[in-house]
C-alpha cells in the first residue's frame, strides 16, 4: 500500500493521511486500517489520472471513516449509519426544502394579501437550485478551511464568494423574465407546489438517509 500512497496527488496524499489519523484515533489497528484501505486507494491512483479526487468519489474524510468506526448512544446501543453524502442527493435535498419552504411562505402570504404577489415559477426554481448549489459549497468546503492552511481557507471563502454573487445574478436575471417565460401561479397552487416539494424532500431523506448541507455537525473531524 505504501508504493501507491507515494504516487498519489498531494491532495489525495492529505486526504487519506487525514483518514488514516481518523481511523486511528478511533482505535483501528495498522492491519485494520490496511486492511481498508488497500483496495481503494489503488483506485484513487487511477482514476486521478483522470482528473478525479478522493474528495468527490469518497466524500469527506470523515464521512468515508464513520461506515468503518462504530459509533454508540448514551444507551450502549449502536447509533444510526452515516449519512448519505452523495453531492446530488445532498443539492436535491436542499433544493426540496429551500423551494418548499418559499413557496409555502410565499403561498401564505398571498393568500391572507388583498394584493397577492406570488414568485414567478421559474424564478421560484432557479432561485431554490442557485441557493442548493451555495448550500452544498459552504457544507464541502467547511472541512478543508477547518484544517487545512489559510490558503486553502481563502480559497474556500472566495469560491462561497463567488458562488453567492453568481445566484444572486441568477435571481435578479429570473425576475426580470417576462410573464410568459416565468408566470405567477395562484397561492393556493404556491402553496400546494411547497408543500409537495417538502413532502418529497421527507420520503427521500428517510430513503436514502441524505446529509443536510445545513447540519454542520456531519463536517467536524
Amino acid at each position: 500500500m505504501e508504493e501507491y500512497l507515494e504516487q498519489l496527488t498531494s491532495k489525495n496524499s492529505d486526504y487519506f493521511h487525514t483518514v488514516i489519523r481518523q481511523l486511528t484515533d478511533a482505535g483501528k489497528s495498522d492491519e485494520e486500517i490496511k486492511t481498508i484501505l488497500e483496495d481503494v486507494i489503488p483506485s484513487i491512483v487511477e482514476k486521478q489520472k483522470s482528473g478525479l479526487t478522493a474528495r468527490a468519489l469518497l466524500g469527506t474524510p470523515t464521512a468515508y471513516t464513520d461506515q468503518f468506526i462504530e459509533k454508540t448512544t448514551a444507551s450502549g446501543k449502536s447509533s444510526d449509519k452515516p449519512k448519505n453524502t452523495n453531492k446530488y442527493l445532498m443539492w436535491l435535498d436542499s433544493f426540496l426544502l429551500l423551494m418548499g419552504v418559499l413557496a409555502v411562505v410565499n403561498g401564505a402570504v398571498g393568500i391572507f394579501s388583498k394584493t397577492p404577489q406570488t414568485y414567478g415559477i421559474v424564478t421560484l426554481v432557479l432561485m431554490s437550485a442557485g441557493a442548493a448549489v451555495v448550500m452544498y459549497i459552504m457544507y464541502n468546503n467547511y472541512y478543508k478551511a477547518q484544517t487545512e492552511k489559510n490558503g486553502s481557507r481563502w480559497k474556500s471563502f472566495a469560491i462561497l464568494t463567488l458562488a453567492m454573487f453568481a445566484w444572486i445574478a441568477i435571481f435578479i436575471l429570473a425576475s426580470l423574465l417576462p410573464k410568459s417565460f416565468n408566470p405567477s401561479l395562484s397561492p393556493i397552487a404556491t402553496l400546494i407546489i411547497g408543500a409537495a416539494a417538502l413532502g418529497i424532500r421527507y420520503l427521500l431523506k428517510k430513503r436514502y438517509n441524505i446529509q443536510s448541507a445545513m447540519d454542520g455537525s456531519q463536517r467536524q473531524n
